[in-house]
């Protein structure tokens, strides 16, 4: 009677132990494409940090945390461009892996030029331009 007893909390503990998510799943890095907002993302999980960077592809991105992470926008193409109302506000670092400049403005109407984010530049905005950005030129 006892091995059975023994043997049934083994398998239910078994069972338990599959079914639970492990640690190393629940903290994955993942990305979400924001539905109708072309080149927005939310990165989350244990290393977001890296992988907002990893995501960046070959274009431009602005970066919601320091150091990369949190939201995430991809800037599509070279000319003017009005920052995603999720993301309106919020960039604090960037990645520009093109040798273009982007140019980037306090207001939506291109008003408010806070400086530019030079070619291959990869890091923090500047404090002062941290979490103001409402729209950008890409020159071409």
């Amino acid at each position: 009677m006892r091995k059975r007893i023994a043997a049934t909390v083994a398998a239910m503990a078994a069972a338990f132990a599959l079914a639970a998510p492990t640690a190393a799943s629940a903290e994955e890095s993942s990305v979400t494409e924001m539905p109708g907002v072309e080149g927005l993302y939310w990165v989350s999980g244990k290393d977001y940090g890296a992988r907002a960077w990893s995501e960046c592809g070959s274009g431009s991105c602005f970066f919601q945390n320091s150091n990369g992470g949190g939201w995430l926008w991809v800037v599509p193409s070279c000319g003017h461009h009005k920052v995603p109302s999720w993301f309106e506000d919020r960039a604090s670092s960037a990645w520009n892996r093109t040798p273009t400049r982007i140019h980037i403005y306090k207001h939506s109407d291109y008003s408010g030029y806070l400086g530019t984010v030079p070619g291959w530049f990869q890091g923090n905005l500047a404090s002062g331009h941290n979490d103001v950005m409402s729209a950008v030129f890409a020159d071409c």
